[in-house]
């Protein structure tokens, strides 16, 4: 729909030249992550196959891809970037990509010592008395 009065019907490009296409864009912010790349098409390859199952309204194009691998080079952290990323979607969308996401990001996952902890200021004592 970016041409006048013409429109082409073309697929997404296949997983390795769309992860080409992202490492190309953070190279030109300054950004070399691979993984993070790779991870980005994965995703999308997910939410693409939401979407054509029905589980989702909207879809993700590689033109949104480069923004949020691009978004990297601005924010350096991955999160944000994607977050910043999708916020043209509405909410429950955006809920539902984030979250998605934060499940295949290791970066998102839970330190190993900590699984099973509970968290400090749960049990710090102090020498405040319980009123109960």
């Amino acid at each position: 729909d970016r041409l006048s009065g013409m429109t082409f019907v073309a697929d997404y490009p296949t997983p390795a030249v769309e992860k080409k296409i992202l490492g190309k864009a953070m190279q030109a912010v300054g950004v070399e992550d691979t993984e993070f790349a790779a991870l980005l098409v994965d995703w999308a390859g997910m939410i693409r196959k939401t979407n054509r199952e029905g589980g989702l309204d909207e879809t993700m194009t590689t033109r949104r891809l480069v923004q949020i691998a691009q978004n990297l080079g601005i924010l350096g952290e991955r999160t944000l970037a994607v977050e910043l990323g999708i916020n043209i979607y509405d909410e429950i969308t955006r809920e539902a990509m984030l979250s998605l996401f934060q499940k295949i990001d290791p970066s998102n996952a839970p330190k190993a010592d900590t699984l099973g902890k509970a968290p400090a200021e749960a049990t710090a004592t102090t020498s405040t008395k319980c009123p109960f």
